[in-house]
């Protein structure tokens, strides 16, 4: 990358290149996905079918609504199967407001955010779907057999699956923001408080209405931040030197400031 400043222009010239190429690796995930739509459409209808009761089904009430269920399908998989390259170009855009030394932390920035990504969806799929759905069908009176909408389910399914996702991001996020100096960890300390309200507000809107739920996601949400904060004062701890040396006068003695600067401001 080019080490110099980069103008506001500059900077959305490089934004928009960075979303175009991870558009463009989605919709390739996506259309590879469509072959599979089939399997992806019985898989995520198991907590469903195993959680409704004799009799009930899911239906379709228009021609067109299995295909585009299949297509929705086939791009939330694709979702899932690029994010490791969304992940980078992100790295890539913010990478050169960040000091030499973590600019190395690509890597483990790509890892760990796939890794909290895919594992928030196969909480809220293994662990949520279990508790949350039969509750909400056994709120059905005793003598209503239920039809549901197979369009209405699998996005409810697909919002579920991408806002968990998005959730277990948490970590990763304040981590990223603690690099860039956008928050202090001294700071989020005292924001712990807030933060256990806001995974159950979080949880309570993500969530079916049931306590189980709502419980079963704030928990890790606010386990998530906890572990994030950790990382991030590490870091902060870190960085704090590299700052000092930064911002010391040239003759002070201080360490190479060519070396420490970060090499261009994001923004």
């Amino acid at each position: 990358m080019d080490e110099g400043r980069y103008t506001f222009r500059e900077h959305l010239v490089e934004l928009r290149a960075r979303l175009l190429r991870a558009v463009v690796m989605v919709l390739l995930c996506a259309l590879a996905s469509y072959a599979f739509a089939d399997t992806l459409y019985t898989w995520l209808s198991t907590p469903m079918r195993e959680a409704i009761p004799e009799g009930a089904q899911l239906i379709v009430t228009s021609v067109i609504e299995a295909f585009l269920v299949k297509l929705k399908l086939s791009l939330t998989a694709g979702i899932f199967l690029a994010s490791p390259w969304v992940l980078y170009q992100l790295w890539a855009f913010i990478a050169p407001g960040l000091y030499k030394q973590e600019q190395t932390y690509a890597g483990a920035f790509v890892v760990s955010g796939s890794f909290f990504f895919v594992a928030g969806a196969a909480f809220c799929f293994y662990v949520v779907f279990p508790v949350g759905l039969p509750f909400l069908i056994a709120m059905n009176p005793p003598d209503v057999i239920g039809m549901y909408k197979v369009g209405e389910y699998y996005s409810f399914v697909i919002r579920m699956l991408l806002a968990a996702g998005f959730g277990f991001e948490l970590p990763v996020a304040v981590v990223m923001l603690t690099l860039l100096g956008v928050v202090d960890p001294k700071q989020l300390l005292r924001f712990r408080k807030y933060a256990l309200l806001l995974s159950f507000v979080a949880s309570a809107v993500l969530t079916p209405p049931d306590p189980a739920s709502q419980v079963l996601i704030a928990v890790p949400l606010y386990l998530l931040f906890e572990g994030g904060l950790l990382v991030a004062r590490v870091i902060g701890d870190r960085r704090a030197p590299r700052e000092a040396d930064a911002e010391a006068p040239a003759d002070s003695g201080g360490s190479d400031a060519t070396d420490q600067d970060p090499v261009s401001p994001v923004g």
